[in-house]
C-alpha cells in the first residue's frame, strides 16, 4: 500500500477510538526498540506532529521495559515466553507474528511492572 494511503487509511481506523480520548490520547504504541518502529510510524502521517488524537505522542519500547524488570533485552523473544505461532504461513520477522509474539512478552510480564492494560 503506498504511503500515503496507508496515512489515510490509519488515520480513519483510529478516528473510530478519537471520542473515547478525545481530552487526552491514551492509545499507547508499543515497539519491540522503538527507535526505528516509531520514526517509520510517524512518518506515515508525514510528521510526528500530525499522529491521530487518539495517539499518546510518547512511544513505549520493549525492550527497554524488559532491561527494567531484569531480563536480557537482546534475548530472542521466543526464548523468554512460550508461544505457539498463532496462524499458519507467519514465521520471525513477519509483522503480525512479531507483534503478536511481543504481546505475549508483554502479558507474560505485565504483572511485574503493574502495568493497566
Amino acid at each position: 500500500m503506498p504511503q500515503e494511503r496507508c496515512g489515510v487509511t490509519l488515520n480513519q481506523w483510529f478516528g473510530q477510538f478519537e471520542e473515547f480520548h478525545s481530552h487526552t490520547p491514551t492509545i499507547q504504541i508499543w515497539a519491540d526498540c522503538y527507535a526505528w518502529d516509531w520514526m517509520l510510524f510517524c512518518d506515515i502521517f508525514k510528521h510526528a506532529l500530525n499522529l491521530p488524537k487518539a495517539i499518546h505522542y510518547m512511544p513505549m519500547d520493549l525492550a527497554t521495559w524488559l532491561q527494567s524488570l531484569g531480563i536480557n533485552p537482546d534475548a530472542q523473544r521466543d526464548s523468554i515466553v512460550e508461544y505457539t505461532v498463532p496462524v499458519s504461513g507467519l514465521h520471525q520477522h513477519h509483522a503480525l507474528y512479531d507483534a503478536l509474539l511481543e504481546r505475549a512478552c508483554f502479558l507474560k510480564y505485565n504483572h511485574e511492572a503493574r502495568i493497566p492494560i
